[in-house]
């Protein structure tokens, strides 16, 4: 009978421990430490990055031509490895620093960042001193999409395609335009037009997206779902594919059951190392995942909106990274320059004590 009883208590071990217990937050670099010893008054750390074991982070400044950024492993000061010297070398602007708007993409060893503060998109070679390729300029996106348009450009759901390419949405107002890059400096093409993203998603707005499974998930505030398009042979994206996959009745039904006025209120979509997606939802101020394979039956929240408040002291998050085999949180507040590890509760650990229990209440 003991025997039986500590066989039932390993085998409970392995059931799936998300329904048994939420996971904590756990800071693996603080803002200082982002900042290499002290955050200068004027800096913020606009976001973070990783190729392998390393982590970056991008310090941005109101004190105009001072950026910079750090790179190195958590557990102490990161150390600064781009000034602002080199950035102004990509031009006008790039010497305040980068701030990612979006998710800081890995393709092999080089990071791909989205700039909010000139709208263009920089390429950092890790493995060649930290070499700065500058891929698109505000002024190459606008040509593309509205070239009367001449504000900063907004580039979202950012993500790397089968082909090694460049996925992402141009945000702006005046043209909503879906587009692509070989990742060859200057080189841009629209995928799908706002006429075009409206007729397929009811919506020209998408906030976040990433490649999943060989295809592209995308979500956004305007169509309030989760959709789905494939890449043909040569790798690249058919918007025409674009299909739904969890509409807004059914993500309210398992996500957010009480509310009254379904929405979602999504950003800072990514597919972590476990294969799962993720991305924000504001609407419920929480994390929510599912599988690519399947959305519907996947679908939860990953991290609530009370596991960020006890552990960031905010629930908006800003930044989501898949580092050190588990995913990382960037919020906003007072530790927005704070990276959390989202790390799950043992409660394997302690369904094993629970069958040791139980084994020596039967002696």
């Amino acid at each position: 009978m003991k025997k039986q009883i500590l066989a039932a208590a390993i085998a409970a071990a392995f059931v799936s421990t998300s329904a048994f217990a939420a996971p904590s937050l756990v800071p693996v670099v603080t803002n200082d430490q982002a900042a290499g010893g002290t955050l200068p008054s004027g800096f913020a750390v606009g976001g973070f990055g990783a190729v392998g074991g390393t982590l970056y982070a991008f310090l941005s400044s109101n004190n105009s031509g001072t950026g910079y950024v750090t790179a190195g492993t958590p557990g102490g000061d990161l150390t600064p490895v781009i000034g602002s010297i080199a950035l102004s070398g990509l031009g006008a602007g790039y010497d305040d620093g980068l701030s990612p708007n979006g998710e800081v993409l890995t393709v092999g060893s080089t990071l791909i960042v989205p700039d909010s503060l000139t709208g263009g998109f920089v390429a950092i070679d890790t493995s060649n001193g930290n070499a700065l390729t500058l891929l698109l300029d505000n002024t190459q996106i606008a040509a593309a999409t509205a070239p009367t348009d001449t504000s900063v450009r907004r580039p979202l759901g950012s993500a790397v395609t089968p082909n090694g390419g460049l996925l992402f949405f141009d945000g702006d107002s005046a043209s909503d335009v879906l587009l692509a890059s070989n990742l060859t400096p200057g080189n841009v093409s629209v995928v799908a037009t706002d006429a075009e993203l409206t007729a397929l998603l009811g919506s020209d707005d998408i906030d976040g997206g990433t490649v999943a499974g060989g295809s592209y998930f995308a979500t956004g505030s305007g169509f309030d779902a989760i959709a789905r398009a494939d890449f043909d042979t040569n790798g690249d994206l058919d918007a025409s594919t674009f299909t739904t996959v969890i509409d807004t009745t059914t993500y309210e039904s398992i996500i957010d059951p009480d509310d009254t006025s379904p929405s979602l209120t999504p950003r800072e979509m990514i597919t972590g190392g476990d294969g799962l997606v993720y991305f924000y939802d504001g609407d419920v101020d929480g994390v929510v995942s599912f599988d690519p394979a399947d959305p519907i039956g996947t679908l939860q929240i990953a991290v609530s909106e009370d596991v960020l408040l006890a552990g960031a002291g905010n629930d908006s998050v800003v930044d989501l990274l898949w580092f050190d085999d588990k995913l990382h949180v960037q919020v906003a507040g007072a530790n927005a320059g704070t990276l959390f590890a989202v790390v799950p509760e043992p409660a394997s650990l302690g369904l094993l004590a629970l069958g040791g229990l139980a084994l020596r209440r039967r002696r």
